[in-house]
């Protein structure tokens, strides 16, 4: 069980309206946060911040949140890490892509109000 403030949450995503949007609402939440635009800062962060949620954007080029999960998801000391994966496809492959029943999937456009709710569900706030 976790508390608030306990929780590290890392943002990634190439957007920086999203991003500015989740940051946002991690401020409103009284999360811990860092932020990444780009894959390569996403996994350099992650491994130094150690986060217990990333939520990261799929939708661009890099496909930077299946590739996040790869990376990182091998090394036992990041197997807890749970993913909120951010997507613009119904594309059930997408589906099949996630590396753990643990992660979630939210489809864009999103609300802010289902985006906490599937936190506080990750988290049993």
């Amino acid at each position: 069980m976790y508390r608030k403030e306990e929780v590290k949450i890392l943002i990634a995503s190439e957007d920086e309206k999203e991003l500015e949007e989740l940051e946002f609402l991690m401020v409103g939440m009284g999360f811990q946060y860092r932020k990444a635009n780009t894959q390569k800062l996403a996994i350099s962060t992650a491994r130094e911040y150690m986060p217990n949620l990333i939520i990261v954007d799929t939708a661009y080029p890099d496909k930077m949140g299946f590739e996040l999960a790869k990376k990182l998801r091998p090394f036992k000391k990041y197997e807890n890490i749970r993913f909120i994966f951010l997507t613009d496809t119904l594309d059930t492959l997408v589906k099949k892509r996630g590396y753990s029943p643990e992660d979630f999937y939210i489809f864009k456009p999103y609300t802010i109000e289902n985006m906490k709710r599937k936190i506080n569900q990750l988290f049993d706030f």
